[in-house]
């Protein structure tokens, strides 16, 4: 509120601080009213803390319906620490089991209690399935273990963006349940150098129906074993126009590259495309390479709002998916240019999106798809 000290009183930019403060700090509650002190006129602000918390935890559940045949289910939950050490910490711990599982970590600390500039260690373990399909029918089935430690300096210009230069060691690993690619095994020690930038310009983390987010990352892979290094950059634009009070059109376009790194080195660390909001018509990891580029491009509306207690809303989607993989690691054509089409149906509930939808696509790609993914990511 120190900004507005000494100005003309504003209410709409007070309420909208207030309810920025409640909605990501605390405060269960923030209030003003007029009152007098020493001679003087001015507001009285009263705020409440939270009674249930800190520490605050978030539960989960996933449900994982991009192949119909072979529905995945998890749970997981999030416990988040505020001012631990000082003012404006934060821990937050991530737990999670199912068809993966395990826990990750970060403690994130200004350098001071005003300062933009923040260091932010962590530690992770985590075991994650990685499926690869042909034809939209799964060929290989694999497990992929991480684990390790790091660290990122970082600076946040603003609420919206954040950027942050990291290092971090890691044991990776995989294990071949099923492999009729015959992708060997490995087992390789990296040192990660990674660089990332973050603009949060949406008004909604999972299904936004205004504004523009930008993500862009590049990770150098110093491996520690001969022939196994490589580095990877990425970036992804998103932006929503609304166009009515209930409709909003997108655009969506996403790219990356391991600058002529060989597919076989890259393993199951290359990019991937295919599956739900990711050439939907195509099997999860369809499509996995050294070079990509998507488009999206599409219309959502909102036709049902949902009691307070169970959501925000339903809306329908319709929209149009094209991009293309370069140096695939399976045998699939890299020349080809996948396309499809999906209809779905999103629910914003208090668990999550649930989500329903069906997509047609290129070489004879079709399917239908459902799931729900948690809150937190």
């Amino acid at each position: 509120m120190e900004p507005m000290v000494g100005k003309p009183i504003d209410p709409e930019q007070i309420d909208k601080e207030m309810t920025r403060a409640v909605g990501t700090g605390e405060l269960a509650t923030a209030g003003y009213a007029i009152s007098e002190a020493n001679g003087e006129t001015g507001l009285l602000v009263r705020a409440t803390p939270k009674a249930y918390g800190p520490p605050f935890l978030k539960l989960g559940i996933t449900i994982d319906g991009s192949d119909v045949q072979d529905v995945l289910f998890g749970m997981g939950g999030r416990v988040t620490m505020q001012n631990l050490g000082g003012y404006r910490s934060e821990l937050r711990v991530d737990g999670f089991f199912g068809s993966g599982y395990g826990a990750t970590g970060e403690y994130y600390r200004p350098f001071t209690e005003s300062s933009l500039f923040f260091v932010a260690p962590r530690a992770y373990a985590t075991r994650t399935r990685f499926d690869l399909y042909e034809d939209a029918s799964r060929v290989s089935e694999f497990d992929i273990d991480r684990n390790g430690f790091g660290a990122d300096v970082g600076y946040t210009g603003s609420r919206n963006f954040e950027v942050r230069v990291g290092e971090q060691l890691q044991w990776y690993s995989t294990i071949s349940l099923i492999n009729y690619e015959g992708i060997p095994n490995q087992a390789l020690r990296q040192q990660i150098t990674s660089l990332k930038y973050t603009y949060y310009g949406t008004d909604n983390a999972q299904l936004p129906r205004s504004g523009t987010g930008i993500q862009f990352d590049v990770d150098w892979h110093h491996n520690m074993d001969p022939g196994t290094a490589f580095t990877k950059a990425n970036l992804q634009i998103r932006s929503f126009i609304p166009i009515s009070k209930a409709g909003s059109i997108f655009f969506t376009g996403s790219g990356g590259t391991a600058f002529g790194t060989p597919a076989a080195t890259l393993d199951l660390q290359g990019f991937t495309l295919g599956g739900p909001f990711d050439l939907s018509s195509y099997g999860i990891h369809e499509l996995v390479g050294g070079e990509y580029y998507l488009f999206q491009s599409g219309y959502e509306r909102k036709v049902l709002p949902l009691n307070p207690f169970i959501g925000e809303g339903i809306y329908a989607m319709v929209f149009l998916e094209g991009g293309e993989m370069h140096d695939t690691l399976t045998t699939v054509d890299s020349g080809q240019k996948p396309f499809d089409g999906t209809i779905a149906i999103v629910a914003r509930t208090a668990l999550g999106p649930v989500y329903v939808g069906t997509s047609f696509g290129t070489d004879n790609h079709h399917k239908w798809w459902f799931g729900l993914r948690p809150l937190f990511p």
